[in-house]
């Protein structure tokens, strides 16, 4: 009963314990580098540490430490000295003669301060000072060039000291814990960071210049109240561990979650997300994924896709009512939580049994995956203007099974194709809805009957994925030639003298007013008057044809143009031949 009174404990404070002599004589028995006297119930340095003449580890955390002694500048060769989870208000000014020292960790103590000389400290690459009450730095701090690792957080921060982003080699820092209401725009210029911590602060977004953090690979920014992220989220291509959980998060359309495909590992539990982002299909590395408690009322197909790695799945505590027919893919291995929500049958069984096998049951529920759907059909090539057209699509799943029912999200447009060094090309696109009928057996019918001739794109997409060989490359070749759409134009027909060749072309068209793109139009060309001249037509074979004639003498002319006995628009032409140019009245060209 002595032995575990409060006087008893008090005497260990002030000696090594039985536990702490023993470590004491094990760590001499290992060489006297490293010494590890944690968790031992002392709350005063021992001076068996100075018996250590080269030590190189101390490791003194979770006890009751009320001061480190100026002695501790004694041990020159330390490298790594842990201090954290004691009661220590301040560090002696003797700690800079432990100028080897390149660990320091102080975290949970009464630090209100860091010592002014503590810069001279050259060699150190981590410092933990979190959760502390350190409102400000030293003025030097920042020329802590070799420190890559700062644990800033549970500091009590309305703003981080200006000294912190002076430190621009930081690969490592936490500053969550603290009450900053705005993203540091600071952060724009540490582009080494590898690990940033945000978390349990008063963020309500994030600003666009994180994109500038390219080297980032682990990002965490939970508890906060983000409602969305910027689009240049996106930029940080190399994340491998992305935490956003506890914020008010509704919407990730803002940015490609797609592009992040060095994930590993994504949380996003205790937000109000409705759906996710179909970009799941492309985080091929993707290990563990929890998006628990939000709001969820369905879930993307595109899980199946990324199965291979899957190891966990965290869906729980949503409002999914059926989930998708590819979480059968996942691999049996794969621990997955679906609990506490409104499933119906067959889904419910999966909360019992875990994902099943895949089955001839489920196959109607396993939707088509865009890479492996084939389109085929004339309507893919081209067609004529106003002739309708189709294609058909055949739907496959991921596994390269053709699908047994329909409902697939299969859409398809028909465009102009771009013309390179087209300043107009981005302005006003012209495009043409494709109808898609859905069969229900996996197949699809597409119609379209085009009006525009032209180089055309046929996009076939599955769920807003390009399908192999999409976009089709397609011809719209112009219907056949109408007289009342035809027309002449030309420099000929202004100012018309005589002795001297009048020429002027003439357009053929079809119903729509498209140009023809080739000859061989039956047009008959008469002239009348003056000196009854007989016209020259010449057939470009492009759908345009060249007609010149000479008038004899001044005089009124008739010019009549037609196709099979009907005259084309603004047929016939009067045209009044003067004796020569300075005479000659002006007529307006034919239209």
């Amino acid at each position: 009963a002595q032995n575990s009174s409060p006087a008893c404990k008090t005497r260990m404070g002030t000696s090594l314990s039985r536990e702490g002599k023993d470590r004491v004589k094990g760590a001499k028995k290992d060489g006297g580098t490293e010494l590890n006297l944690s968790d031992i119930d002392m709350s005063k340095f021992s001076k068996q540490v100075l018996k250590f003449k080269h030590l190189v580890v101390l490791d003194l955390s979770r006890n009751h430490l009320l001061a480190v002694p100026d002695w501790i500048g004694k041990l020159q060769d330390l490298e790594d000295l842990n201090l954290s989870h004691n009661e220590i208000p301040f560090l002696p000014a003797s700690i800079v003669r432990c100028s080897d020292l390149k660990g320091l960790n102080l975290e949970d103590n009464e630090l209100v301060e860091l010592p002014a000389t503590i810069s001279t400290l050259q060699h150190l690459v981590s410092l933990n000072i979190g959760t502390n009450r350190i409102p400000s730095l030293p003025q030097d701090f920042g020329s802590l060039k070799q420190l890559t690792t700062l644990d800033y957080s549970h500091n009590e921060l309305d703003e981080i000291p200006k000294e912190v982003w002076q430190l621009t080699n930081l690969q490592t820092l936490i500053i969550a814990g603290n009450r900053l209401k705005e993203y540091p725009p600071q952060l724009e210029n540490m582009k080494d960071l590898r690990t940033l911590d945000l978390s349990m602060n008063e963020l309500t977004e994030l600003s666009f210049t994180i994109g500038n953090l390219t080297k980032l690979e682990n990002l965490k920014v939970n508890a906060n109240s983000l409602e969305l992220l910027p689009k240049r989220f996106e930029e940080l291509v190399n994340l491998q561990d992305l935490s956003l959980d506890g914020n008010r998060l509704n919407d990730l359309s803002t940015f490609d979650l797609g592009k992040l495909t060095a994930l590993q590992h994504l949380s996003m539990e205790r937000n109000q997300l409705t759906h996710f982002h179909p970009g799941l299909g492309t985080l091929t590395l993707l290990r563990t994924l929890n998006l628990s408690s939000n709001l969820l009322e369905e879930f993307p197909k595109q899980i199946g896709w990324i199965a291979k790695n899957m190891r966990r799945l965290n869906i729980s505590d949503n409002k999914l009512v059926v989930l998708p027919g590819e979480i059968t893919m996942l691999s049996v291995s794969c621990d997955v939580d679906i609990s506490a929500n409104p499933l119906t049958y067959p889904f419910d069984c999966l909360y019992d049994n875990g994902p099943p096998q895949y089955t001839d049951a489920m196959r109607p529920y396993v939707k088509a995956y865009y890479k492996n759907c084939r389109a085929q059909g004339e309507g893919l090539a081209g067609s004529i203007a106003g002739i309708g057209t189709q294609f058909s699509i055949e739907a496959y799943d991921f596994r390269g099974e053709h699908r047994v029912n329909g409902k697939d999200k299969f859409s398809a447009v028909l465009r102009k194709k771009p013309v390179e060094d087209d300043f107009l090309a981005d302005m006003d696109e012209w495009t043409q809805k494709v109808i898609v009928k859905d069969n229900e057996d996996g197949s699809y019918h597409a119609f379209y009957n085009c009006k525009v001739s032209g180089h055309m794109i046929v996009d076939v997409m599955e769920d807003g994925q390009h399908i192999p060989g999409s976009p089709f490359p397609c011809y719209i070749a112009p219907g056949e030639t109408c007289a009342k759409e035809c027309a002449v134009a030309g420099a000929g027909l202004q100012n018309p003298v005589t002795g001297k060749p009048v020429e002027f072309t003439l357009y053929a068209r079809d119903r729509f007013g498209n140009n023809a793109d080739r000859g061989n139009d039956p047009f008959t060309v008469a002239v009348v008057g003056g000196s009854n001249p007989t016209p020259v037509v010449i057939d470009n074979e492009n759908g345009s044809y060249a007609i010149s004639f000479v008038p004899g003498w001044p005089g009124e002319y008739i010019c009549s143009i037609s196709l099979l006995g009907e005259h084309i628009a603004g047929s016939p032409l009067k045209l009044t031949i003067t004796g020569d140019a300075a005479s000659a009245s002006p007529l307006p060209a034919a239209a």
